[in-house]
């Protein structure tokens, strides 16, 4: 399953990863295409940080959560390793 990752502080980078076009470079692993979001992701990608950039951000989020094209989840490993001699661990 693909890691989503962000490299960035920007919530841009996650979501470059449902943008329809991606399909074809790789950057899109999920398959997803919406016309509607990668209408708000084109206009996203080129404002600068600003409350119309977070209004469209909360409305790609919002296509994301009805869509669902990917399910997050969490998993977490606790692997612990105890000498015998080690007490009260």
């Amino acid at each position: 399953m693909a890691q989503l990752r962000a490299a960035w502080p920007d919530a841009i980078d996650l979501f470059r990863r449902f943008y329809g076009p991606g399909i074809e470079t790789g950057v899109n692993v999920f398959g997803y295409r919406s016309a509607a979001f990668d209408a708000l992701y084109e206009e996203a990608a080129v404002l600068p940080d600003s409350p119309r950039r977070a209004a469209l951000y909360a409305q790609m989020e919002a296509l994301l959560l009805t869509d669902l094209p990917a399910i997050p989840y969490l998993e977490y490993n606790h692997v612990f390793l105890k000498q015998g001699w080690l007490e009260n661990a």
